[in-house]
């Protein structure tokens, strides 16, 4: 099982320790995403959700610290944000690799490790939000 609430210390140093550890989860769902072909606009495989939806993954983190980290990750050139939602009003943020991340998480072995262990059968996904203002993800075993 992928252990969601790690971090690379290369990371830590270089964006912060808080956004070390999202970040790891970013590059995770991502590369999931990448390796099951889904999520893919623009030619980029992304993960979405709330900062509210995230804190499941992070409940040692308020929804305004998640919420501040993304936007830190945002400006140091970590992620890129958009909005591929369908429905005006969802305002569930998606988020992908910079071009430079990615190229170094294709290059480590570390992630090549994660993405091979990574089964089919246990992953779970949910669909960006239909009529309510939360996302829950449910996790991945």
């Amino acid at each position: 099982m992928h252990d969601q609430q790690s971090f690379l210390k290369t990371h830590a140093e270089k964006y912060g320790l808080r956004e070390s550890v999202i970040l790891h989860t970013i590059i995770f769902f991502v590369l999931l995403n990448e390796k099951h072909n889904r999520n893919k606009r623009e030619g980029k495989y992304w993960t979405y959700n709330s900062a509210k939806g995230w804190i499941p993954y992070f409940p040692f983190l308020t929804e305004q610290q998640i919420a501040r980290t993304f936007r830190s990750l945002s400006k140091q050139g970590a992620l890129t944000v958009s909005n591929y939602n369908k429905k005006r009003y969802d305002k569930t943020k998606w988020f992908t690799l910079s071009p430079g991340l990615y190229r170094e998480v294709k290059r480590s072995d570390y992630w090549k490790r994660v993405v091979s262990s990574i089964r089919t059968a246990s992953i779970k996904t949910d669909q960006p939000i239909p009529d309510i203002n939360i996302i829950n993800i449910k996790p991945y075993v």
